[in-house]
């Protein structure tokens, strides 16, 4: 099973890994701006320095270097220099860049009150040195009385 299937089969754990870490780290966003579109359609951008990912990256390497399964060595039971190079580093930085999205979306639409009533159309523009991205939200229409 290679490491983003496993990612696959196991992101509810990974979910919780984050949540716990994430618990008591200050969440900030450097850079996000947002455009009210006609039709209740919110057009955002985020961006996050290179150190504001890094959180995220190194979870996602901390998991992967326990998942690694190499030939005569039990999982997660590898020296961390053999684990090291058998790690997907490119499926690393996905899986740092989905978590990092998703919470970054969670906490936007928290400070804004925005209730999304459709999927994000997220597109990721830059993965280096940070990661932006854009997103497409439908929300809920603001209704007057």
């Amino acid at each position: 099973m290679s490491f983003m299937q496993d990612r696959v089969a196991t992101a509810g754990n990974l979910c919780w890994k984050f949540c716990d870490i994430l618990h008591n780290v200050h969440f900030y966003i450097k850079k996000t701006s947002f455009k009210n579109l006609p039709g209740s359609i919110i057009d955002l951008e985020v961006t996050f320095t290179e150190e504001e990912l890094d959180s995220y990256r190194q979870t996602a390497y901390q998991d992967g270097l326990a998942r690694v399964r190499l030939k005569g060595f039990r999982p997660g039971n590898a020296p961390k220099e053999l684990a090291a190079k058998a790690i997907d580093q490119e499926g690393v930085l996905r899986v740092a860049a989905q978590e990092a999205v998703r919470f970054s979306l969670d906490k936007i639409r928290g400070e804004n009150n925005w209730v999304i009533i459709d999927q994000p159309q997220v597109t990721i523009i830059e993965t280096a040195p940070g990661l932006k991205y854009q997103a497409r939200l439908v929300i809920f229409p603001e209704l007057e009385l």
